[in-house]
């Protein structure tokens, strides 16, 4: 599996999260994707930020590294102002049709336990994280 970085965007009491559709099942990721050859985890967490959000961030510091059924995993907390989100031009703008598409969006911090979080080992840590930086 490819190791993969992750942003935790968090503000006003709201982080940032990939909606994802796929054949009748919906759930949500954070903005994030593989790290590609000769680059760095924090590379790829702001790149991949950039490609599924438009938000143009900064690495605050790594959050945890994970096992995740085999694929490593680093979570940065990324500062970014609150801006419109829109999907960029990287792999998940190609797929976006009807039946498999993403969409990236502000969602209060009050409402991530209710949603089918992926990986759900880290829903709770997402609000832990995001209340811990008075978002």
């Amino acid at each position: 599996m490819r190791t993969r970085a992750a942003a935790v965007v968090v503000n006003d009491s709201a982080v940032v999260l990939m909606r994802r559709s796929r054949n009748d099942m919906t759930y949500y990721v954070l903005p994030g994707g593989g790290i590609e050859p000769g680059e760095t985890a924090e590379h790829a967490c702001i790149r991949e930020l950039r490609e599924e959000t438009g938000l143009e961030g900064r690495i605050v510091r790594l959050l945890v590294t994970l096992d995740n059924e085999g694929s490593t995993e680093h979570y940065f907390l990324v500062a970014a102002d609150r801006a419109e989100l829109r999907l960029g031009h990287g792999p998940e703008a190609m797929v976006d049709s009807a039946s498999d598409s993403y969409r990236p969006m502000w969602v209060p911090l009050s409402h991530v336990q209710d949603l089918d979080l992926r990986p759900a080992t880290i829903r709770a840590d997402v609000v832990r994280w995001g209340s811990a930086e008075g978002a």
